[in-house]
């Protein structure tokens, strides 16, 4: 959780804390992340593995 946290960070997604916990600001963060690119092959709000490849493509590995 504490690298989909720094990732979603840097695409400027999330601004809390890195805990390591799905909390629901990281939730939310997932459904903005998935409504900002797209993403309808997982449920919202779900770090499934459309959300996962997308992800690891924009961003670098933290």
């Amino acid at each position: 959780m504490t690298e989909l946290q720094l990732r979603l960070a840097a695409f400027g997604m999330y601004d809390g804390e890195v805990s390591g916990t799905y909390s629901r600001q990281v939730e939310r963060a997932v459904k903005r992340f998935q409504r900002s690119t797209g993403i309808t092959e997982d449920r919202s709000g779900v770090y499934g593995t459309k959300t996962r490849e997308t992800l690891e493509t924009v961003t670098w590995e933290p």
